[in-house]
């Protein structure tokens, strides 16, 4: 595995927790050096294997129990697997730029990776049903494959000629930086003109942008943990079958990349930021209402036509994702959540929690918490 990305850095740290509270394993990994120059080549004794790659497998290593990570479309039916839900990771994507009021939407990825063009195909599925098409970037394969100076250039270019203010998705946090460099050559601004969100809030990328880049969130920890559980039980026979292990998005790390609002309507726009301000407090529509000094029909229209859905809607949609962060983040007792919501008690939350999420709130902290 290679510890300088944050797929697998997520990985190891919840490997990591899981040698220190069930271990001690001893591990033996190739950071920093060739696959061609481990040692286990023609003589490996170890009692498992977790993988990046399934061809890092040898036939030497053919029969020890192994969890492999999945990003391709290989056949990976005779060992565990990792695998990212990329059609989750599009959806969330798509959702967070149409909240902040887009109606122009752009995909940027690497054309050889599965994982991006799924990414890419649930963005614009999600995209459509709002009635809005997104922009793919496909850049010559001479292009794509000759530098990174060459492509620059050409992204710049593609970046230009789309319609703004644009809401583009990159692949991850790697093609987002490009995007921000690109960006800058064509004398773009960011989020202004055009609003960036990457993919596994690798917080070292992130940050080292100037926007700071906004990012899907992973749970890379947590399937680590599994991985590693999983792999435990392999080893002692506890567990026969081959078994998969989903990696999903889990929130955004929004960052100043996307901290914007692209609606024309200022009414519209008044009213999401006095929502996102007090979403925690137990407001209600007539709260908004006083606000923005409307009547509710027609607040209620013109939210609709921004963004497709009600009033209502946002604030169950801000409350939901605050619980989910508490839920997963932290120990809190979910009436202590509730109650950090404004409800004295669990119903109310706990109803609309089930509607947004398909399941209950106990449910998702034992998932993701």
């Amino acid at each position: 595995m290679d510890p300088g990305g944050e797929y697998d850095r997520g990985l190891l740290r919840g490997i990591a927790k899981y040698c220190r509270l069930h271990g001690p394993w001893s591990f033996y990994g190739n950071f920093g050096i060739s696959k061609e120059e481990m040692p286990y080549k023609k003589d490996f004794r170890a009692d498992g294997i977790i993988s990046r790659d399934l061809s890092d497998i040898t036939a030497s290593m053919k029969g020890i129990p192994a969890v492999v990570c999945s990003s391709s479309q290989e056949d990976t039916s005779q060992v565990s697997t990792i695998s990212l839900d990329s059609r989750l990771v599009g959806d969330m994507a798509a959702r967070h730029l149409l909240e902040r009021g887009f109606k122009n939407f752009a995909f940027c990825g690497l054309s050889e990776k599965y994982w991006s063009a799924e990414r890419s195909r649930s963005f614009s599925a999600k995209t459509a049903q709002a009635g809005c098409k997104a922009i793919i970037y496909k850049a010559p394969k001479h292009i794509e494959k000759s530098s990174w100076v060459r492509e620059q250039n050409y992204m710049a270019k593609w970046l230009k000629s789309l319609p703004k203010p644009v809401g583009l998705f990159a692949c991850n946090d790697s093609r987002a930086q490009h995007v921000m460099q690109a960006c800058r050559m064509a004398g773009l601004k960011v989020p202004d003109e055009v609003a960036v969100l990457g993919v596994d809030n690798d917080e070292l990328l992130c940050n080292l942008s100037n926007p700071s880049i906004s990012s899907v969130e992973l749970d890379f920890e947590r399937a680590g943990y599994e991985a590693a559980q999983l792999l435990a039980n392999l080893i002692i026979g506890k567990e026969k079958k081959n078994r998969r292990i989903v990696v999903n998005p889990v929130s955004i790390k929004t960052r100043q990349s996307t901290e914007t609002l692209a609606i024309e309507d200022a009414e519209v726009a008044s009213a999401l930021r006095f929502i996102r301000d007090n979403f925690t407090k137990p407001i209600s529509v007539v709260d908004v209402l006083d606000h923005v000094k409307l009547s509710r029909r027609s607040l209620e229209l013109r939210f609709r036509n921004s963004l497709g859905y009600s009033i209502n809607y946002q604030i169950r949609q801000m409350r939901v994702e605050y619980a989910c962060r508490l839920l997963r983040e932290t120990n809190m007792p979910v009436k202590q959540i509730a109650g950090k919501l404004g409800y004295p008690d669990t119903t109310h939350i706990a109803r609309y929690f089930r509607t947004a999420k398909g399941m209950s709130l106990k449910a998702y902290r034992e998932k993701f918490g």
